[in-house]
């Protein structure tokens, strides 16, 4: 069986920083099963990946979808246990990727609280300069729009650049073993930050390159997390940022 330092290409991306987990974040994101591809997924909200702190509760659930090389599975959503909404995958083979989108909300971060939120989520130069210059005392307005994609594997997570986007406004879509491309309403992001965070609970910075690409860096095993997010300016003078947050899980063996 190939070697993980074979399925997990170098990062050519140019040098990344590995940081501890930021203070302040709350990602939203999907437990994979741990050395069982028949366990349950856990939809969770957490400041440290992968510990979970508050379960998503599923009136906020705007879609579940799963999938296959060969198709759409079966996915439902079963209770909240514990800190994570258990969520079901149907009888399928392996590998399956399963996606959760949740229903967007408008939220209002004051002024005290921007720059933190901004420091907490790499949203792009051209998002951050609008918001800076937004009249004093600012209030940042957003239309919030959470996605989460996971790998359910059975042994190791080989093969999944066979199974094809979701459809979600953003989301990583794998391109080879190790190998991911951020897409935004279906084209690649280039040049932006993607946060790479591991189950010790660093969080390594990278950048996708042209074609809007990461890959995880060689040596990197267990529960492993992509995030990025993408903030659009408002179309109107009155309208709201649009925030859109992302992440995509597995478990590397």
């Amino acid at each position: 069986m190939p070697q993980l330092s074979r399925l997990l290409p170098t990062l050519a991306l140019g040098a990344f920083t590995v940081l501890p987990a930021a203070a302040f974040a709350h990602d939203f994101f999907l437990l994979p099963p741990v050395g069982n591809a028949r366990g349950k997924i856990f939809a969770t909200v957490g400041s440290t990946f992968p510990t979970p702190e508050t379960a998503i509760t599923p009136d906020r659930v705007a879609s579940a979808r799963g999938m296959t090389a060969s198709g759409s599975v079966d996915v439902r959503l079963g209770p909240v246990s514990g800190k994570g909404l258990s969520v079901i995958v149907g009888s399928t083979p392996r590998p399956a990727i399963v996606s959760l989108t949740l229903k967007p909300r408008d939220v209002e971060y004051r002024d005290d609280r921007i720059d933190l939120i901004l420091d907490e989520y790499p949203v792009g130069a051209a998002a951050k300069a609008a918001v800076a210059n937004l009249p004093s005392p600012r209030v940042l307005q957003v239309d919030s729009r959470r996605f989460a994609k996971t790998a359910v594997c059975a042994g190791r997570c080989v093969g999944l650049q066979s199974i094809g986007a979701h459809g979600l406004e953003l989301e990583f879509v794998a391109v080879s073993d190790g190998r991911f491309r951020l897409l935004e309403n279906g084209a690649p992001v280039s040049g932006h930050e993607v946060v790479i965070a591991t189950f010790d609970g660093k969080r390594q910075h990278v950048t996708t390159n042209a074609q809007g690409e990461v890959g995880i860096p060689t040596g990197v095993r267990g529960q492993a997390m992509l995030f990025a997010s993408r903030m659009a300016l408002p179309t109107a003078p009155e309208g709201r940022f649009v925030l859109r947050l992302t992440s995509f899980t597995l478990d590397l063996r």
